[in-house]
């Protein structure tokens, strides 16, 4: 008996080391920790500067063009949205049960999905479980709002045409800028075949992280962050498909709702590094 007890607090201190260690090592599922490199991004002056122009482009365009409602007041109904998302996605994540597609898919787009199962399943192979805790309520600042129009499925002799915050998929004869005259009915011919937008986000909040042990319930490592970002997609829509519908209150809300792409730019980094090494290859 006092065996057990004198091993069960050598146990409890050795965890409690580890657990308040300031190097905790990278746990292989798809979640930065704070002591990882790949959380801070810092923007010079000018850059900035850039950015905060650019997202106001960004609201102006979405406000104007595809969310103008009196209903949705974009972008403010947009962070209310995000809370509800995040409530429902670091739910998910911290339940055994919802490791399918099904449940995780209407959260985030398959890309993304693909990664949190991967990691979900190998967590649950070990054992252990990932558990997300929400300590204060999140806070939403934008980062970019960025347009794709043209046709969805793209057709394979579509190719993009990149402006500042906008894409535009044209047909590969038409990729050569010629003139803004041309460029501005390229746009409005793209418009009319459709749309979809991503909005990059940081999130500040009070966001525990914790891998546990599925037997003791005891958490085996934990970690805490005060800011994540994430990415928001839209589903491709035209000018012509209904954008709002009645809610069971008889309220006015969004007729799709947003899905997170992407997590502290994990696939934009991974997507770019694939690119760099078909180039040099």
């Amino acid at each position: 008996m006092i065996f057990g007890l004198r091993k069960n607090l050598l146990i409890g201190r050795s965890l409690t080391r580890f657990l308040n260690s300031k190097s905790i090592p990278e746990y292989p599922f798809p979640w930065y920790l704070s002591t990882s490199k790949n959380v801070n991004h810092s923007l010079s002056f000018w850059q900035s500067i850039k950015q905060k122009h650019l997202v106001n482009c960004g609201i102006e365009r979405a406000a104007k063009n595809h969310l103008n409602d009196e209903y949705y007041d974009f972008p403010f109904r947009f962070y209310d949205d995000v809370v509800i998302i995040l409530h429902n996605f670091f739910e998910t994540l911290s339940n055994p049960n919802k490791y399918d597609h099904d449940h995780l898919s209407t959260l985030m787009t398959k890309g993304l999905a693909n990664q949190f199962i991967d990691g979900l399943q190998l967590s649950k192979s070990m054992g252990q479980f990932p558990k997300f805790v929400l300590h204060s309520q999140p806070k939403v600042r934008l980062r970019g709002v960025h347009f794709t129009y043209g046709p969805y499925p793209v057709p394979s002799n579509y190719c993009p045409q990149e402006w500042d915050y906008i894409t535009i998929m044209v047909p590969e004869e038409d990729a050569q800028f010629t003139s803004y005259k041309k460029n501005h009915q390229l746009l409005k011919e793209a418009m009319d075949q459709g749309c979809y937008f991503r909005i990059k986000a940081t999130i500040d909040c009070d966001l525990e992280f914790a891998i546990i042990d599925s037997k003791s319930d005891i958490p085996l490592m934990r970690d805490r962050r005060k800011s994540f970002d994430m990415t928001f997609t839209s589903p491709h829509f035209t000018p012509w498909d209904t954008i709002f519908e009645l809610d069971e209150g008889g309220k006015y809300r969004l007729a799709w709702d947003w899905r997170i792409s992407d997590v502290d730019y994990r696939l934009e980094k991974q997507s770019k590094e694939s690119e760099d090494t078909l180039a040099k290859a």
